[in-house]
Parts: structure tokens; sequence; C-alpha cells
């Protein structure tokens, strides 16, 4: 299964304690399954999330989940000197970080587990690299894939999360890009969308922002055109075309949607309920002034001292 939960809200929304995040839900379900007794020690459910959040999942189930023990993997197997099952002796959670899941890969696949979470699983969106080789590997009867992007690249990353959490649904990645990918992404056979999403359809649950959060306003888009000063239009990226010799940029706002903003106008509006994005004019031709070296500014000065 692939959870595809609805998008993050800023840190200071008091919403958030009452349980909207993923962590939380995929919590709970492993509280029932330990309550129904399907969730034990002997096979417990094994996390791979990012390092820098693999305290947020033992704070988590410490406040929301107390019955449930979770047992953090942060260190390599040789460091500690202990094997993997004292490690995670009597936890009905087992926490680790992608790294650990490439390095302790022998002991990890050799256990049973009762499921495998993969938190922010874009992580494994690449089939041929080894994080997304050793999580296939990994022996348990349920897969479930939890992540906010789902696509980042290509519907190829689509392919290899539930290659992972449905094998077999789709054959090769060669067979798949063929199919499907090339037509769809290439706007060829659109109607292809529809039959991919129907054969995923029963393997997905998606929370949108209308199903948890209806107060929330609707996506608002504004263009508005902002004129650049020489020094910062010489310092821009030649991508958008320019009209005549003035400097601008496109700027494209969108308010209200929870969404990231493009990692060149984080420095601008990172507000979480607002995402910028921007598209300069090409770089103009460089001032001869400007573009002299400072050593060579520097080695043309007399030195102090000299009287010169």
């Amino acid at each position: 299964m692939v959870v595809l939960p609805a998008r993050p809200r800023p840190r200071r929304d008091p919403r958030r304690r009452q349980g909207l995040g993923k962590t939380l839900q995929v919590l709970t379900a492993a509280e029932r399954l330990r309550a129904e007794g399907r969730l034990s020690p002997r096979e417990p459910l094994l996390v791979v999330a990012p390092a820098s959040v693999v305290a947020t999942w033992q704070r988590e189930a410490a406040r929301f989940t107390p019955r449930l023990e979770v047992a953090a993997l942060t260190q390599t197997t040789r460091r500690t000197g202990r094997p993997l099952d004292d490690l995670v002796a009597g936890a009905h959670v087992v926490v680790t970080s992608y790294t650990l899941l490439r390095i302790e890969e022998e002991h990890l696949v050799e256990r049973a587990w009762g499921g495998v979470v993969l938190d922010e699983a874009q992580a494994v969106k690449n089939h041929r690299s080894r994080t997304y080789q050793v999580a296939r590997r990994l022996g348990a009867p349920v897969k479930i894939a939890v992540t906010g992007t789902p696509l980042e690249n290509s519907l190829m990353d689509l392919w290899a999360l539930l290659s992972i959490v449905a094998p077999g649904l789709f054959s090769s990645p060669e067979r798949f890009s063929t199919v499907f990918r090339r037509p769809i992404e290439s706007g060829t056979a659109p109607e292809l969308l529809d039959t991919l999403r129907r054969r995923i359809r029963p393997l997905v649950l998606r929370r949108t922002k209308e199903s948890v959060a209806a107060d929330l306003p609707p996506k608002i888009e504004q263009v508005v055109s902002v004129p650049l000063n020489p020094p910062t239009g010489a310092s821009t990226t030649p991508t958008c075309s320019a009209s005549g010799s003035a400097y601008s940029a496109c700027w494209t706002t969108s308010t209200g949607t929870g969404s990231r903003s493009s990692p060149r106008s984080r420095s601008c509006a990172s507000s979480a309920s607002t995402s910028t994005s921007w598209c300069p004019t090409p770089r103009p031709p460089p001032d001869p002034a400007r573009s002299t070296p400072c050593w060579s500014r520097w080695s043309s000065s007399p030195p102090r001292g000299t009287g010169a």
C-alpha cells in the first residue's frame, strides 16, 4: 500500500496535535495490531525513515501509543558490539534510517518482520540504487510506502514504490516505461493515465487537503512582474527571454496550498503556506570593471608603506 498524506502544515499550526500526520496513523495501526495479538516482539514492525526523524517516531510513540515498545536502531551492530536480536529485543516497532538499512543489509534482510514501513518513501524512488534493492529484499508479509511526493522526476518513481509494496502488479521497468511512462509523459496517449489510476487505486490511501482541513483556502496563484536592479539581474541564470535591456522576473506565488518553495526562491519566500518560483531574464554582458578578479585589483594596488 502507498499512503499519500495531506500536504504538510506549518509547524506552529495547533491542528498538528490532532493526529493528522502520517506518523501517528502508522503508530495507531501498529497499536491496533498489537492489541489484536497480530504484532509481537518476535516479528516486530520495521520502520525505515530519514535519520532526522527517527527520534520523532520514538517521541510520537511515547506520547500517543505508550503501550508500544519502540526501539531505535541508530548504530551499527559492529559499533555496539551486540547482535541485532539483542538491540531490538522486546520491541514491537523498530525504527532505523535508510543509511543503516544499507549498512546493516545482511542482518535486516535475514530477520523476519511483521511488516515494513518506508517513511518518506521517495528515498527508494531509484530502482537502480542499493537502498531500493535492500528495501525490496526485506522479508515481511506487508510493506507500506508513506510519502507526500510519490512523483518527483517521472512515473518511474511510482513504479519503484509499487514494485516494493505490490510486487508483480507491473512487470519490468522497461515494460512499464514502454506501456505507460513514455506515452503519458510525452502526451501521445493521455488516456493511459486513467488506466494507470484504475490499476493503482486499490493500493493507494490518499488524504487530500479537502478531506482533513476543509477550512483552508483553495490554491491561489498570482503572477507579479518584479523589476530587478542590474547587480541582481547579472547574477541570475538565463532561463527566460528579455524584453529590450530591462531586467525583469516572473514570480508565481501559490498561497494556501502548504507546498514547499523552490530551492532558488526559498530564501525569499520560505513560508509553509506559500510557495514561490521565479524565472529570471538572461544574464547581461559582464561589466569589465566587475569582472576583474579581486586578486588582480589587489596586485595592481601599490603596497602599503612604500610612499607611492
